[in-house]
């Protein structure tokens, strides 16, 4: 595959979007007000009765009530809805309900950027639509629409600076060339930066805060869906290598050392963690493995300051998670009471530790514990078990609904902030009526965008590349590969990551330098 485009024949939104307006947005040869112009004019344009017919065909109303929601005539663009003004900590969504897919599914839209990815993604695509003659060169046109729409001119003022805070940092098309019902979704997600001013900056914060529950609700939510399609399915977060780590944590001070009361009771956890240490103390004597005085138990609040037994811990509660989060949890069940049963045995089996010197371990590594103790510590951790089951099921079931429903999430970078968000969730079998829906989601492919480079670039190859694929994050080409987060939410909905399959086309891009269109 090549990278290869002809921008002289490249024509969409019958015809309202190509070359030409590249051109006539070019920045720094024209100015940014003189492009915002530019964009104004084509939102107008395309806000027509005729237009929204030629362009979006039976989805014109979803169209006209997208642009009317989100980019008013003689207004700013709405970065994010909700029904407050001004700094308000309660901020309640309003979103723009839409439809999506061939199956008309709902879809709910509640920033700018997704906003006008959307309407890239119903408008009517040329016949057999592919990676070279539409996909990526309206993305193009995409990333710099979004530019333009949410650059901030200096709050109005000409003589200050432009500000690209507000400006999205991510877009991208997700698609399966040559399928009949023409499945593909562009997406970009509004993000903020710092802002100048500390009311914007409070106000901001509190919409991106209320922007991350909407969006995470609404991955969650397409999981749970498609599940039943295709079976049992594990929602997004456990899976993303972030999450985890962050989940961990929250988990661990849940269950263990939460001030306001963890759901096993700490008395009763610190004396089974002494009664199993005495007992281990004693065997490594009587067998003649530590002399009298040389060994002494780790305390029991290090375990989680100090590696390698951190780690430990982790590894108990990782599986834990998975299940809690699973759309097939029973809390009932057997599995979740073996889970929970293997992480309180790593919490209060100790470690005989040679003695510390001046405060100092001088060796992390544990005299081996003696068989003979196997049969006393799984009693006292049954008895244990047994004590706090009620309140651990509580509390599992209440970190559920918790992170499904958006509340209280772990503090970590968000996956749902991302520009493949409702591309991914909208690729999903549950949004088409095709004949074997799911048996077509390893064809998915992927490419995102970095807005801003292509926002301030005023050239656009033919071969659009600059020297390499990026990962997310680094300043390498306008392109991006997966993040870390949605690299661990691809095999959930089914799609096949890597080079061989989401990345294929984004991989195949050469690097080098194709003719300027213009």
């Amino acid at each position: 595959m090549t990278a290869e485009l002809d921008w002289a024949i490249f024509s969409a939104f019958d015809n309202t979007l190509n070359a030409q307006f590249l051109k006539d947005t070019s920045t720094p040869s024209v100015p940014v007000k003189q492009q915002k112009e530019v964009f104004t004019k084509w939102l107008k344009s395309i806000n027509e009765d005729a237009r929204l017919t030629s362009i979006f065909g039976a989805r014109k109303d979803d169209a006209r009530d997208i642009l009317d929601a989100f980019f008013p005539e003689g207004k700013d663009p709405i970065c994010v809805r909700d029904l407050q003004e001004g700094h308000d900590p309660t901020r309640i969504a309003d979103p723009c309900n839409v439809k999506s897919g061939t199956a008309q599914r709902n879809l709910q839209i509640m920033d700018g950027a997704a906003a006008l990815a959307y309407l890239f993604s119903i408008a009517k695509p040329p016949l057999n639509p592919t990676w070279r003659n539409y996909f990526l060169p309206l993305l193009v046109i995409l990333s710099k629409c979004l530019y333009i729409a949410f650059i901030d001119q200096g709050g109005g003022d000409a003589n200050l600076p432009e500000s690209i805070t507000s400006v999205p940092f991510m877009s991208c098309v997700t698609y399966i060339e040559g399928w009949p019902s023409n499945r593909f979704t562009f997406g970009s997600c509004f993000t903020t930066g710092p802002q100048s001013n500390a009311q914007n900056a409070l106000t901001s914060h509190e919409r991106r805060q209320l922007l991350d529950v909407w969006r995470r609700r609404l991955l969650n939510s397409a999981l749970i869906a498609n599940s039943k399609i295709t079976g049992p399915s594990k929602p997004l977060g456990p899976l993303c290598p972030r999450f985890v780590k962050s989940l961990t944590e929250k988990f661990y001070v849940t269950l263990f050392t939460n001030k306001k009361g963890p759901a096993i009771d700490s008395k009763d956890a610190k004396s089974s963690f002494d009664f199993i240490a005495k007992m281990l103390l004693g065997l490594l004597i009587a067998n003649k493995i530590v002399q009298p005085g040389v060994a002494e138990i780790m305390p029991l609040e290090d375990f989680w300051r100090i590696e390698p037994f951190k780690a430990n811990l982790v590894n108990a509660l990782v599986p834990l998670i998975e299940h809690v989060f699973d759309t097939a949890y029973d809390l009932s069940g057997a599995i979740v009471a073996g889970l929970c049963r293997d992480v309180l045995k790593v919490y209060v089996t100790p470690y005989a530790l040679p003695i510390r010197v001046g405060g100092q371990w001088p060796s992390l590594k544990p005299y081996p514990e003696p068989t003979e103790l196997k049969n006393s510590k799984d009693a006292t951790v049954t008895v244990l078990w047994t004590k706090s089951m009620p309140s651990v099921i509580t509390t599992l079931k209440t970190l559920r609904e918790a992170f499904l429903m958006g509340k209280d999430p772990p503090q970590c970078p968000i996956y749902g902030r991302c520009a493949e968000t409702y591309c991914f969730a909208c690729m999903l079998p549950n949004f088409y009526d095709d004949p074997a829906p799911d048996g077509s989601m390893p064809q998915v492919r992927g490419m995102a965008m970095d807005i801003r480079k292509i926002g301030q670039s005023e050239q656009f190859a033919t071969g659009f590349t600059s020297l390499g694929v990026g990962k997310s994050g680094e300043a390498k080409g306008v392109y991006r590969l997966p993040c870390e987060n949605c690299n661990g939410m691809q095999p959930v909905f089914k799609l096949k990551p890597g080079p061989d399959g989401y990345d294929a086309d984004i991989m195949a891009v050469p690097d080098k330098e194709g003719k300027v269109p213009f």
